[in-house]
Order: C-alpha cells, then sequence, then structure tokens
C-alpha cells in the first residue's frame, strides 16, 4: 500500500465523518452514488461532524466544494 492511499483514505474517512449516520450508512452499502472523491472534497469545508444527513445537502455542500479543492489539485483550474 502506497503512501498515497493511506492519505487519501485518511481524506476519505475525514469527509466521511461530516456525514450523519443514516447517510453514511448508505453511502457504504452503496445505496447512494457519491464518488470518493466528492467525499475527499469535503476535508476543506467548515462542517461540523455529522451535519450533513441528506443526498440534497451534500449536494449542495459538494458544489460549494468542488472549486476550492480542484483548484488545490489544478492550480491552472480557473484558466481554462
Amino acid at each position: 500500500m502506497s503512501s498515497r492511499t493511506i492519505k487519501n483514505d485518511g481524506k476519505f474517512a475525514d469527509g466521511m465523518s461530516k456525514f450523519s449516520e443514516s447517510l453514511r450508512k448508505e453511502v457504504l452499502q452503496g445505496v447512494s452514488e457519491i464518488s470518493s472523491k466528492d467525499i475527499q472534497a469535503l476535508v476543506n469545508e467548515e462542517i461540523d461532524k455529522d451535519s450533513i444527513d441528506s443526498i440534497d445537502n451534500l449536494s449542495s455542500v459538494i458544489d460549494k466544494a468542488k472549486p476550492s479543492y480542484y483548484q488545490l489539485k489544478n492550480p491552472n483550474f480557473y484558466s481554462k
């Protein structure tokens, strides 16, 4: 296992901690089709633990989080 895998798994776990218990179960059971990258994008957002309780709530948070997350990964994101 590479160090990158461990870092990504840590980001995934941090993102999942922001979900309510019921939403966490849905994601882990594969009921909700949410990408791990979207969950990792939540790490940089100021969101309380267990505060995201629905897919609609998650979608709005992800839409706000994506630009900053992808800009960090690709500094030229906005210059395209």
